[in-house]
């Protein structure tokens, strides 16, 4: 039998309170918003320079550091990472922000193929996915390109 007595005033283990307030110091929180995604208005193609869809931030959020965004696009059985620099499948292209190195709220992006053939001239279901810092940003999950 364990028998534990709570003394007014100490309902806490000692230095608990210390370590949370360390903590909250550590962490920033971030509004992270709700986005939308719209099938771009260019025809997919077999070619691999495709614009695939555009993406806008439909209700209020923090801007975010591109290099905690990550993106990922799938289709079929196929995972494609988006970037803003030319080194990866897909290629993120901002619009209507002042900084390059944020996504700023209100700011429109465009995903577009970078080398390789994502979409297709049949087009396909594209499923969006969207993370800041490893939480999930609430919008579209999926678009059909065509």
């Amino acid at each position: 039998m364990i028998l534990l007595v709570l003394m007014p005033g100490c309902t806490t283990p000692w230095g608990y309170g210390m370590a949370n307030e360390e903590a909250r110091e550590n962490m920033e929180m971030k509004n992270l918003g709700i986005f939308d995604a719209d099938d771009a208005e260019d025809t997919a193609t077999d070619d691999s320079n495709d614009t695939l869809m555009r993406i806008d931030w439909i209700e209020g959020g923090d801007d975010l550091d591109w290099r905690g965004v990550q993106l990922i696009l799938s289709i079929a059985d196929e995972v494609y990472y988006c970037s803003i620099n030319a080194n990866q499948s897909c290629l993120i292209q901002q619009h209507g922000g002042d900084d390059d190195n944020l996504w700023e709220f209100g700011e429109i992006i465009f995903i577009f193929e970078n080398g390789e053939n994502i979409a297709g001239a049949s087009g396909g279901v594209v499923e969006i996915h969207i993370s800041y810092e490893g939480s999930k940003i609430i919008g579209t999950d999926s678009i059909y390109v065509v």
